[in-house]
């Protein structure tokens, strides 16, 4: 134990010096030390010491073992070798030493039980969204603005060629190039789905390794990637009054972005904007000569799109009207500039109340609360990390000098919408004890057997994150889920064992022999029932993640997990946590009538005394 203890902690300081020369940039950059490095060297030190405490023990008693062997066993096969027979034998043997040493049996229950800290605080976890598609690979190139389409061919066919040349060397049978005049793609297929860990380290070299030419911004992401649902992206939000500034800031915020380790391939968006014309009107100016915004809009409208009269209609048919300028009229800007605004009275050149100007623009502004946003986005390298990714993120966009009015906003990150999530399902996991514990309660009439049975609970969810820390699993929201579930799977178990128990109890057959008799009899319907469930939900846990969907590995790898940890406590708890609450509740019991033993008493002899009065007299 202390081995196994002192090599955890081992690990757990390779990671943190890991994290440390990851951290190093952000030192750099005036960013403060990260507390959850600060806990897990404070838990490695606890770790280390009970290690080192565990060891002096252990030779300790090791230096007092006797120096005999102990006695050799008259046979070394049980009377019965089949599975079943054996688990049974085997099962009444550790019953038969826990109801001997209750304490020590209590005492090793529990360490289990606070083992789950281990893999808590040391296995992978993931946000509720999918992953990346390991069958596929998306470069985006960012072109200028002024090419042509033949032009932009020529500038996507050298990436096509680059690739193409590499054909054997990164493995893809398939390669699709689309463009346009601002942007292209390229795309790498395989037939199937391939490693995760191959891919992530293949897109990484890509991104390092794939030319750019003068001009081009090269992307290793797709276009129908979503920020909402792929783990992979992260997204970043900031807020403000006036959206032309935070289009500033978030050019300014992408280089910063670029540099946290893990983070790559940060994008406002606005690269692929389309180009607007920008009216930008003099307030003052414009207020003297009645021109309103909204008057100059109408007129540009007019103007740009024509003006819809109402329809035309005659038997059998309608006939639209639009008003508008003929083809020579709208040519360019020099007639948008000279167009006439009608306020009303007179008519006002729009140059000469505002400024013309062209600029990337959304085709939309998003604004919460009054305030304009702009998001950022990125990808993050190892989806486990994407929670320390998303802090350092939040902490380079906080050190900026963001003028007053401006901030970051939370609520869009993965991090914000994860603790969302993980309160959500807390609260769902609580109710779903409470609502066993109501069932149990009227099915059983009993407030006490139920208690019993939830015993199971603690010791299927400390399984269930073990089976994920071991098998490498990462833990994400659908995980969480899977712990909800087996909170009512779990206690069928203990149920089916518990009501066997105390049938016998209850028909005059002594405690000890009702638990050991008990168990007995259950131990077959249980290990058959967990072993069912286990291997139906092995092929969902040893699948390949879907490219395209949520993945279920993780729910599937806890419900198993779990079944199969707390069907071993099952048949070796239960009965000793239902020997215990049967003794507090007979203490109980025994309490309160001896502390109301008195006033019954004194109650069962005032009648007489009232009766006895008057016939004395």
């Amino acid at each position: 134990l202390a081995l196994g203890i002192a090599g955890v902690v081992a690990w757990r300081v390779r990671d943190a010096l890991a994290a440390k020369q990851l951290a190093e940039p952000l030192g750099r950059m005036g960013l403060g030390r990260d507390p959850g490095a600060v806990a897990g060297a404070a838990t490695a030190a606890v770790a280390g010491l009970l290690a080192l405490g565990l060891a002096l023990q252990g030779f300790r008693w090791f230096r007092s073992r006797p120096a005999a062997g102990p006695a050799r066993p008259e046979r070394f096969v049980p009377a019965r070798v089949d599975f079943l027979g054996g688990l049974i034998t085997s099962n009444g043997a550790l019953l038969r030493w826990t109801l001997d040493h209750r304490i020590a049996a209590c005492f090793l229950a529990i360490l289990f039980w606070g083992s789950c800290a281990v893999p808590n605080t040391l296995m992978e976890m993931a946000s509720f969204m999918q992953g990346d598609n390991n069958a596929r690979i998306d470069l985006e190139v960012r072109l200028e603005d002024d090419f042509t389409l033949a032009e932009a061919s020529d500038q996507m066919a050298f990436y096509e060629d680059w690739f193409e040349a590499r054909r054997d060397e990164l493995g893809f049978e398939h390669l699709g190039t689309r463009f346009d005049e601002t942007s292209g793609r390229v795309s790498l297929y395989w037939d199937s789905q391939q490693d995760g860990e191959e891919m992530a380290a293949l897109r990484k070299r890509l991104q390092d390794e794939v030319p750019r030419r003068a001009g081009h911004r090269v992307l290793l992401r797709g276009e129908d990637e979503n920020v909402e649902r792929n783990r992979n992206l992260v997204a970043f939000t900031l807020r403000g009054p006036r959206y032309e500034k935070l289009i500033e800031l978030a050019e300014r915020a992408v280089p910063l972005l670029e540099a946290v380790p893990g983070l790559s391939s940060v994008s406002t968006g606005l690269e692929t904007a389309p180009e607007q014309v920008e009216v930008v009107f003099d307030q003052d100016l414009a207020e003297r000569m009645g021109v309103t915004p909204e008057i100059a809009f109408n007129n540009i409208a007019w103007a740009l799109r024509g003006w819809q009269l109402p329809r035309y209609q005659e038997p059998g048919r309608e006939v639209p009207l639009i008003l508008e300028y003929d083809s020579e009229e709208i040519a360019g800007l020099d007639t948008l500039r000279e167009m006439q605004v009608f306020t009303g009275e007179s008519a006002v050149p729009l140059a000469t109340v505002a400024d013309i100007e062209f600029s990337k623009g959304q085709t939309e502004i998003v604004r919460r609360n009054g305030q304009a946003t702009i998001t950022l986005t990125g990808r993050v390298d190892d989806p486990t990390r994407l929670l320390p990714v998303t802090q350092a993120g939040l902490g380079i966009l906080r050190s900026m000098d963001l003028p007053r009015g401006y901030d970051v906003g939370e609520e869009d990150t993965q991090m914000f919408r994860q603790q969302e999530e993980m309160r959500e399902i807390m609260k769902a996991l609580v109710f779903s004890i409470v609502l066993v514990y109501l069932v149990m309660g009227i099915l059983l009439e009993s407030w006490s057997l139920p208690v019993v049975v939830l015993w199971t609970v603690p010791f299927a969810v400390t399984g269930a994150l073990w089976t994920l820390f071991l098998t490498g699993t990462t833990m994400d929201s659908v995980g969480w889920i899977g712990v909800i579930i087996l909170v009512g799977v779990v206690v069928n178990n203990g149920i089916v064992l518990i009501d066997r128990i105390h049938t016998l109890h209850q028909a005059g057959v002594p405690r000890r022999e009702a638990v050991l008799q008990g168990s007995a009899n259950r131990v077959r319907p249980i290990v058959m029932t967990a072993l069912t469930t286990v291997c139906g939900l092995l092929p969902m846990a040893l699948s390949e993640p879907p490219s395209e969907g949520i993945d279920y590995r993780a729910l599937a790898t806890c419900v198993a997990g779990g079944l199969a940890i707390s069907t071993f406590f099952t048949l070796w708890v239960i009965p000793l946590w239902y020997t215990i609450v049967l003794d507090l509740a007979d203490a109980v019991t025994a309490s309160i009538r001896w502390a109301l033993g008195p006033l019954a008493r004194r109650m069962g002899r005032a009648p007489g005394r009232d009766a006895a009065g008057p016939v004395e007299a």
